[in-house]
């Protein structure tokens, strides 16, 4: 039996805390104590701290199939993988990405970091200084001195001529690729890579939830909304489409005892009839919380919009899953009306936020894809497509991903060269037909 984790009421100054309790039902003191001390000092909110055990958790499994198997590699790097590429031994069928990877070998640098200074044993992966690259240190020189243009003659300090980093750090390394410059990842999808995440999901949840994201422009959290009956058919083209409503106020027709439809708000209809509030309603530190971003609807009155597919090909490609996804749904027996649920811890409970973090870093990591592992990144790939590929305005794209601002949709629609390099030669073919045009481009049969 694996590590899990439980909730225990510390009583009044701490509340409620995550513990951890392994397989003979012993509580981690030292987990627990670590947490006491975050929670009193108000660095951390039990929505952060559940996180933290569930890092300390699965170290806890692998441990115990590290030390079993005698495997010499350094226990971080070695922890590291498995969580990227999984360890069906101890049960991780699947992996997770390399940035969820990242933060739990972060979690428990942190705890080690506090246990050593309370028993003063021997850190087994200490914070050392690392020199700095010159790369590295010349971007601290324009970050500091930001407009000096003599910036490049001031001398070093010692602080910007090392850094402070873990002796074993296999995320960074894992994050840069073994390369040098920017670590930051490009934000938006490959479509190649995501016709290839279509392609090769068997899994028909996760299918739907990658076309709406991708194809369908949703924010990561917008999808956990959905209702069953939101999903219904355009019997013209066969594509799926949407009832898309404000979590709250949003309306939703049902029959009253006489037959009539009565239009209730969201949240009316969820007290009613299943005792809920909205998922946007309850604390952030509740599994089943999902967060709701303000938009700009189409229809303003009834908080309401459209979904727009990038091609029909994937509206009728929905609807196909989802008719699959509608039986395997029905034998969990949710007793709530939204739309994803779960199908193995918590079977029939809503989705939740770091599910699907976690089911798509292991989708991308499973096809070896260079794409950002981060779900959001779909929604970019729509926007950069509608823009770059289909040569839709700014306003358009806006419209369809209901930004109330122009500029969030900017942030998106980051021009490609090549798109930008064919609307040129465009313009430049236009302008060979202009009556003296021969007389400043030459020659003009350069211009293909």
């Amino acid at each position: 039996m694996p590590c899990s984790i439980l909730t225990l009421s510390m009583g009044a100054g701490v509340g409620p805390l995550p513990i951890l309790v392994d397989e003979n039902g012993q509580v981690n003191r030292d987990v627990l104590a670590w947490f006491v001390m975050e929670k009193r000092d108000g660095l951390k909110a039990m929505r952060t701290l559940r996180g933290y055990g569930t890092a300390l958790c699965r170290f806890s499994d692998y441990w115990k199939f590290h030390e079993a198997q005698k495997i010499e590699k350094p226990v971080f790097s070695a922890f590291f993988e498995a969580l990227v590429h999984g360890q069906p031994e101890i049960g991780w069928r699947d992996g997770v990405s390399t940035d969820v990877a990242g933060d739990y070998v972060m979690v428990l640098g942190l705890f080690l970091d506090w246990l050593t200074e309370q028993t003063g044993e021997e850190h087994p992966n200490p914070k050392v200084e690392q020199p700095v690259s010159w790369g590295e240190r010349l971007n601290q020189y324009r970050r500091r001195f930001k407009n000096d243009l003599l910036f490049h003659l001031h001398n070093a300090t010692k602080g910007s001529r090392i850094k402070i980093a873990r002796r074993i750090n296999p995320a960074r390394r894992a994050r840069r690729g073994g390369s040098s410059g920017s670590t930051r990842p490009k934000k938006t999808f490959s479509l190649d890579d995501y016709l290839l995440l279509i392609k090769h999901e068997k899994d028909p949840r996760s299918l739907l939830m990658w076309l709406l994201l991708g194809a369908g422009g949703f924010r990561v959290s917008e999808p956990l909304h959905l209702f069953v009956t939101d999903v219904l058919l355009d019997a013209a083209s066969g594509e799926a489409r949407f009832v898309f409503a404000d979590p709250t106020y949003g309306r939703i027709s049902i029959p009253d005892e006489s037959g009539a439809m009565t239009k209730l708000t969201r949240q009316e209809y969820l007290k009613r009839f299943f005792n809920r509030v909205p998922r946007d309603q309850l604390p952030d530190n509740h599994i089943h919380w999902a967060g709701w971003k303000g938009m700009k609807w189409h229809d303003t009155e009834a908080k309401t919009s459209d979904v727009v597919w990038l091609h029909p090909y994937f509206g009728q490609l929905f609807w196909k899953t989802h008719q699959e996804y509608l039986s395997l749904r029905g034998q969990t027996q949710p007793q709530h009306p939204w739309y994803f649920v779960n199908f193995k811890a918590n079977t029939g409970e809503p989705l939740s936020i770091s599910n699907i973090s976690a089911i798509f870093g292991a989708a991308c990591a499973r096809l070896n894809m260079k794409s950002p592992h981060n779900p959001h990144s779909l929604r970019h790939l729509y926007v950069y497509t509608l823009i770059n590929v289909y040569g839709l305005s700014l306003h358009q794209a806006q419209i369809l991903v209901r930004h109330v601002s122009p500029e969030s949709t900017e942030i998106y629609a980051q021009a490609a060269l090549e798109t930008t390099r064919r609307a040129l030669v465009g313009l430049a073919k236009k302008m060979i037909d202009l009556p003296g045009a021969e007389q400043w481009i030459d020659p003009p049969h350069l211009i293909k």
